[in-house]
Formats: structure tokens, C-alpha cells, sequence
């Protein structure tokens, strides 16, 4: 599921979405925030930070689905408050 939209993610958020992944990569994560945060265009994004496609791809995908959980985890939260 795609969760996550260019461009529209806060940095604050995007933070709190690493810290629930294993991308330590620094520059996985500065093509990941250019992306996310910045809106670069995603082939720009992981240029500039000589990031492969399927590399930058995989991160991302592990990012929605750490943010798909974690709004899973609100609403469930919310439903049994």
C-alpha cells in the first residue's frame, strides 16, 4: 500500500518512520527525505545521492509499510479509546 506522497511527508514524520525501519544507509535516507520531505522527483532523488532504483525502491516500500502499520496502529488505538 502507498501510504506515504511525495513531497507531502513532514520531516518530523519521516523521522519517526526511519526510526521503525532498518535503513541506516545515510544516503538511502537523504534520497528517501529529498523525496518524501523535499519533493524531488524520485529518479533525481536517488541520483543525487547515488542511491540505485531498486535500492531507493526497496527502502521506500519498507517505509509505507512501516507508516500503513503505524496508521493501523492509530486506528486501532483511537477505536478502543
Amino acid at each position: 500500500m502507498k501510504t506515504l506522497v511525495q513531497g507531502c511527508e513532514s520531516a518530523e514524520q519521516f523521522g519517526i518512520l526511519l526510526k521503525m525501519t532498518r535503513i541506516n544507509s545515510e544516503a538511502k535516507q537523504n534520497a528517501l527525505r529529498a523525496y518524501l520531505v523535499d519533493g524531488l522527483p524520485a529518479a533525481r532523488a536517488y541520483a543525487r545521492f547515488c542511491v540505485t532504483q531498486q535500492h531507493f525502491s526497496n527502502a521506500l516500500a519498507r517505509l509505507n509499510k512501516a507508516a500503513d502499520l503505524a496508521l493501523q496502529y492509530s486506528d486501532n488505538h483511537k477505536k478502543q479509546s
